[in-house]
């Protein structure tokens, strides 16, 4: 009877212990899936944070771009109420009387300015009626839309088709009414190159007294080889002298086109001048060049001079 009573005993011990051990592996088994449970919505939750910092990335960018175009444009829109207000203050003198540009009604003549310059624009590159039919139709305001065409060139520096046009058109206007206007922003760096290629476009010698001043200052050689073709375009003697002293640069393409600008003066003499040797090798002949202007200046451009 007792040894029964301890058999049982016994067995119930074991039944237990596989109990508890049945029991644990099961909560290990459970607990193994909720780890892995856990892992996947971390994975996803980092995946999801990933993709809005890049979407955020995108969006800074975005409004940096929006922000920059916003600057431009307020810019863009200043610069143009400046001349506006600068196309208002201008003073015309017609017939011997002082009048102001609001005398001609202004705010009426920029909304047709503005059609004719979008005509002008889509015309083919070598539609020089269109452009004539303008510079005429404004002839006697020219002073008043010179502001306007320059700003124009300034906003549209990089269409140099559209830029051409505009130089055709500011020198096909009366060369005493815009002699101020083009002196007067000669300094403007943007503006200076095309200024000078309308004077020589102009051909006119009174209009190209305003690149005098300018031509002997120091400025670098590619600007100085520009203002002497211009001035020699426009027969002003002074375009000679800065070929002259271009006789002596280092840059042989700048002594190429002085020595071929001066021989177009002389009728073809250039002294034995060879813009392949230096300075010091060509003296005798820019001493010669230095002789002839010497010689022959005041009637350079009436004949031609060997």
């Amino acid at each position: 009877m007792l040894r029964d009573s301890s058999l049982v005993l016994k067995a119930s011990v074991v039944v237990l212990i596989i109990q508890l051990l049945i029991g644990c592996a099961s909560n290990e088994q459970d607990l193994s899936v909720e780890v892995q449970e856990h892992t996947h919505q971390i994975s996803k939750l980092m995946t999801q944070q990933e993709i809005a910092q890049e979407q955020i990335g995108k969006l800074a960018d975005s409004v940096k771009t929006l922000l920059t175009q916003i600057h431009s444009f307020k810019l863009e829109l200043q610069s143009l109420r400046n001349s506006y207000v600068d196309l208002e203050k201008r003073t015309l003198k017609l017939e011997g009387t002082s009048k102001t540009a609001t005398d001609f009604d202004i705010k009426s003549i920029l909304p047709d300015l503005l059609q004719e310059m979008a005509k002008i624009r889509s015309a083919g590159q070598d539609d020089i009626k269109s452009i004539k039919s303008v510079s005429e139709k404004y002839k006697e305001k020219a002073d008043i839309i010179l502001p306007y065409l320059l700003e124009e060139m300034k906003t549209n520096v990089t269409d140099w088709g559209y830029i051409d046009k505009l130089k055709k058109l500011v020198s096909m206007l009366p060369p005493d009414k815009i002699t101020f206007g083009l002196k007067n922003n000669l300094e403007d760096l943007i503006l200076r190159t095309l200024i000078i290629d309308i004077v020589s476009k102009t051909k006119d010698y009174q209009l190209s007294k305003i690149l005098e001043e300018i031509a002997f200052k120091n400025v670098e050689e590619a600007l100085k080889t520009q203002l002497g073709d211009a001035l020699t375009e426009c027969r002003n003697e002074f375009g000679a002298v800065l070929f002259i002293e271009l006789l002596s640069s280092e840059a042989d393409d700048h002594k190429f086109f002085a020595i071929v600008s001066l021989k177009k003066i002389t009728g073809g003499d250039s002294f034995e001048y060879d813009y392949r040797l230096d300075s010091k090798r060509n003296a005798n002949s820019i001493n010669k060049w230095k002789e002839w202007y010497q010689s022959n200046k005041g009637n350079l451009f009436s004949k031609k001079n060997g």
